[in-house]
Order: C-alpha cells, then structure tokens, then sequence
C-alpha cells in the first residue's frame, strides 16, 4: 500500500513538474514559457501557433530610447527573413495605445501583442528594455540577449540558433563578403573579397550572374571612358572595350605609388596615391598633383574616393576628407549617427549625446547640399558641415556601396544583398523578395 502511494506521489510530481516546465520561468536549454497575449486589433496570439521555425520575441517599450533606435533594424530583419523565422513584439507594461501607435510609426509588417500586466516579461526573466529571446522551432529557448542589436548581430544570432552559418546570397560562396559596386553601359558588377572573392556581373535589367576572369578579392570598383578599374588583392586590373583584364601600369602614369582609390567624374580621372590627391584626363596620365596631402586620421585606410559637384569625397575607416577646392584644404566632416549600444561609445561626450561618428564606405554626391552616404545602419542624406540623417524609407542595415544605375539607384550589403529604388528617399526594395 505505501509503495502504491509513493509511486502515485512519484507520477503527480512528474505530470507538475513536465506542466510547470513549459509555464515557469524561461532558461536557456528549456522549453519557452507559454505566452498567449492580444495585438493592437484584439485577436489573441499564441506561442504556440509560431511553432515550427524559430521565434525571436522583442521585449520594449514606447518610451524606451534604444528601443526606438534598435526597431528600424527589427523590421528590416523582419522582411529580409520573412518565411524563414517568426519575429513577436511584445510592448511590457504600457496601455493599449502605445501598440497601435508603436506599429503605425514604425510601418511593422511583424505582429506585435501587449503585456499589460507584465506577468509574461517576468515569466522570461526581463528586467529592463530591450531584451530579445530566441527560441528554436520547436519552442526551446536558444539565447537571452540583453540590451539592443542591430541588423548583423541579429543576423549572427540567427545563425548561432540554427546552429549553422546562414546560405551565402548569390554570387558569393560560403564565408565571401560584398564589398564593391560598379556600372558600365548595360551591366551591373560585383566584388567579394573572402575564401573566394572575385567579380560578378549580370545586366542592368536583370539576370543571372556571370563569373569575371579576375580572382581574388575585389575591394573597389571604378568605371569611365570605356573602362572598368577593379583595385583588389592582386593589384589594379582594367578592363577595356575588348573585355579583357590587364595591370595598370603606376609609373607610366606618373603617380608616386599606387593609388589607394580611384574617380571619374565624367571629364577627368582622380587618384589618391602617396597621401595626396592627383587628376588627368585620361587612364595614361600622366596626372598632376593637386592640392596638399590629405591629413588623415591616425592609421586611417582609404576606402573610397567619390568627385562631383567641385567637391572631393575621400572615405577611410576612420572618417571622411571633405574639399570643395580640389584638394587645396580639406575638412573632416563632423557626420554622427545614433548609436545602438554602449560598447559604441568612446568618449563622455557621446554618452551624453547619444551619437558616433559615421564612417561611410562610399559617398554619392548629389550636389553640396544633398548627399547620399552608404555606411554602418543604413543609408544617409547628408551635407558638407551638417548632420548625416538616415533615410527612414531604407532598409536599417550596414551598406558597402551605393550607385546609379540606369534609372534606379543600387546600394549592396556585405552579405551581397541588393537593394533597388528611383529615388533616395525610397521606397527602397530587396532584388529577388517577394513582392
């Protein structure tokens, strides 16, 4: 009779225990809390109902600043990934407006439910916002991640809850990164650099990618009088009418050493080699020093070289080189952009402000006034001495390049994501989405 009792006692704490394992408090490495809670237009959303990809549950709140800076990044990884994860808002401890409202300023194409009470937030452990959970597609919980992210990191998170790198975005391969753009007359290029880089390229209009005989990785491409330069690990390469790559030859050009980048802004060439800027009218040279050498930033590496409009664009990983009079005296512009995390910051002044400088990869000029940056967290308008703002209608992720090509403008991501619009403003689409 004991022995009946106790094996009865034995199954009744197991039947609790495997009941409150789904209704306790979340842990990594154990089935998620159930959640079962209503959105701005009263239906009832469950956790349940997401099972069979992952979900990744977003825990904010309307007045909370790094919430506000981190969403545009949710949605664009929202739309980059839809089909492939479940992505759930849940608003902690506001009234019912504040979902609506959330939604409507954001334009979310993800659903978004209300915690009114909080009991949820508690269930998972949250303290404070923005806190994220990950759970895989079976409802385990895979990662707690405390405080904001933006568009990559969530990216890697992704791929560290599916336990496998994500698949390369054609034409790249596995572990390859997108680092240049570049247009000639009826084509679109690409360059990688990575375990095999190279350059791509498929027409304007569309189509399949087709594989350049140049190998290595590609870090800048430049196009102009029938020519296409391509600066990557083997050195400079143009290609000609004829279609096919030869070296550039730096000392019959007259330049000290060889160019770090390269422009054309539709009459002249321009180099920056040996610390300064130089221009002639031709690929041959021989070209002429203009201006004094650049001061750049402590260790800074030149990254893209952008003339127009009489002004001189030279973008470095550690700011960027302004000159409205052909190099003659320079400026650093004083561009920031809000920033996510508080590994960002570097000085007490940036805490106070909440900003970083921005570092673009590439600079579009569309006059002195309105410029188009590509760089971390999206795309930027910009002026010479004012602040860089980034275009809301862009996706909120970091950019490599942005180019006009034909009618439309292409800006490029690092994972070869491409993105197409007729104006910077937008509305801005991803090539290949579903529409």
């Amino acid at each position: 009779m004991r022995a009946r009792f106790w094996l009865g006692a034995v199954l009744l704490a197991t039947v609790f225990a495997v009941y409150a394992y789904g209704r306790g408090t979340a842990a990594v490495g154990r089935p998620a809390p159930a959640l079962s809670l209503t959105d701005a237009q009263g239906s009832i959303l469950s956790l349940a109902a997401l099972r069979g990809r992952p979900v990744l549950l977003d825990f904010w709140a309307s007045w909370c600043t790094v919430c506000q800076q981190q969403e545009p990044a949710l949605e664009t990884f929202a739309r980059r990934f839809q089909g492939e994860v479940h992505v759930l808002g849940v608003d902690w401890r506001e009234p019912a407006p504040e979902l609506a409202a959330w939604a409507k300023t954001f334009h979310l194409t993800y659903p978004n439910v209300r915690d009114g009470d909080g009991s949820v937030a508690q269930r998972y452990e949250v303290h404070g916002v923005p806190e994220l959970w990950w759970l895989d597609a079976r409802g385990v919980a895979r990662l707690h991640v405390v405080g904001p992210s933006d568009f990559s990191q969530l990216q890697a998170q992704l791929a560290q809850v599916l336990g496998h790198a994500l698949a390369p975005v054609a034409p790249l391969g596995g572990g390859d990164f997108a680092q240049a753009l570049g247009v000639t007359p009826g084509r679109l290029w690409l360059g990688a650099s990575g375990p095999t880089g190279g350059l791509w390229s498929r027409p304007l209009a569309g189509g399949a990618w087709r594989n350049s005989a140049l190998r290595g990785g590609v870090f800048q491409l430049v196009s102009g009088q029938g020519q296409l330069l391509a600066l990557g690990s083997g050195g400079w390469s143009r290609r000609g009418a004829a279609g096919k790559w030869s070296p550039w030859l730096t000392a019959a050009a007259g330049l000290p050493t060889a160019p770090a980048a390269l422009a054309y802004d539709g009459t002249s060439w321009w180099a920056f080699a040996g610390g300064r800027l130089w221009s002639a009218p031709g690929l041959g040279g021989p070209f002429a020093r203009s201006g004094r050498s650049a001061p750049l930033p402590a260790g800074a590496a030149p990254r893209s070289l952008t003339v127009a409009d009489g002004w001189v664009a030279l973008c470095t990983d550690r700011g960027t080189l302004l000159s409205a009079n052909g190099g003659a005296s320079w400026q650093l512009a004083a561009w920031q952009r809000p920033v996510l995390g508080a590994s960002e910051f570097s000085s007490p002044m940036q805490e106070l402000t909440g900003q970083v400088p921005l570092d673009p990869a590439q600079v579009a000029l569309g006059g002195p006034t309105s410029w188009l940056l590509a760089g971390p967290g999206g795309l930027y308008a910009a002026s010479a001495g004012g602040a860089a703002q980034r275009l809301g209608a862009a996706p909120a992720r970091s950019f490599v390049a942005v180019v006009r090509a034909g009618a439309r403008l292409e800006a490029l991501a690092p994972d070869g994501d491409l993105y197409e619009a007729l104006a910077p403003g937008g509305p801005w689409t991803r090539e290949g989405a579903a529409a």
